[in-house]
């Protein structure tokens, strides 16, 4: 009888250990898969990679987290949620070259911009709800097309990630986890909380959005030691008049491009 348990428990130890065995190699298998992809410069001129439609699901990005009627909302309307989203602007407009610049950009890549609305119907209805919750400008609910073309698996050089283009540091000081097994800077709802506490974390340092945008872009340090620049030199402190990264000036005007 002893023998007959011994026998038994070596058995089921040898389950347990081919079970073990057998995932972890299917998990590295799965690595290996060549997932088609594609590498596209964005509207800010940085190089993003992401998967193509329909390599993967949306369901491991949102995390189930928006319902059906949620996305189905989005969709029945969209015809008037850009009005919606025109009737919330209220970022002064910067008129300049860089404006004209973008614009013609997306005049001369209709396929990217087709590209680039189809996507963000999945999600556009509520990132503006959320944005509209806190009382900010709808602006903020384009940032997205500019930073990824809303689309979640974006990944640039600077290893930022999903629609918002969180590096990790950020991504992790505000809550976004990241492992082996997930990156909940690709979770729709938990990267717009984020990037909109990142957004009106910015604004109350700086006092304006156009502010509080080109920090989101260049850091808070890059813009808060231009500032100090200008204050010492007697200049104005406004986005137009900063010195800034050459990204960094054009990145308001590239959002009211899309506009």
């Amino acid at each position: 009888m002893h023998r007959k348990t011994q026998v038994l428990l070596a058995a089921n130890n040898w389950r347990r250990h081919a079970i073990v065995i057998f995932s972890a190699l299917s998990f590295i298998a799965c690595l290996f898969i060549p997932f088609q992809s594609l590498a596209i410069t964005n509207a800010k001129g940085v190089e993003i990679t992401f998967l193509l439609d329909g390599v993967l699901s949306d369901q491991p990005i949102v995390e189930g987290v928006l319902s059906d009627q949620s996305i189905a909302k989005s969709t029945t309307t969209q015809n008037n949620l850009w009005a919606r989203i025109k009737q919330g602007y209220s970022i002064p407009n910067i008129s300049s070259k860089h404006t004209a610049k973008f614009e013609n950009f997306y005049a001369k890549h209709p396929e990217y911009v087709a590209r680039m609305m189809a996507r963000s119907q999945k999600y556009l209805f509520y990132v503006v709800e959320e944005v509209e919750k806190r009382g900010m400008p709808t602006e903020i609910a384009l940032l997205p097309m500019i930073e990824s073309a809303y689309n979640p698996t974006a990944y640039s050089r600077s290893h930022a990630a999903g629609i918002w283009q969180f590096v990790p540091a950020t991504g992790k000081y505000f809550g976004l986890e990241q492992n082996w097994w997930s990156d909940n800077r690709r979770n729709i709802t938990a990267a717009t909380k984020a990037a909109l506490d990142y957004l009106q974390k910015l604004h109350n340092m700086f006092g304006s959005w156009d502010l509080a945008l080109a920090a989101y872009n260049a850091g808070e340090g890059t813009v808060g030691r231009a500032i100090a620049r200008n204050k010492h030199a007697g200049l104005p402190i406004n986005y137009q008049n900063l010195k800034l990264p050459r990204e960094t000036t054009e990145y308001v005007p590239k959002l009211q491009a899309v506009e």
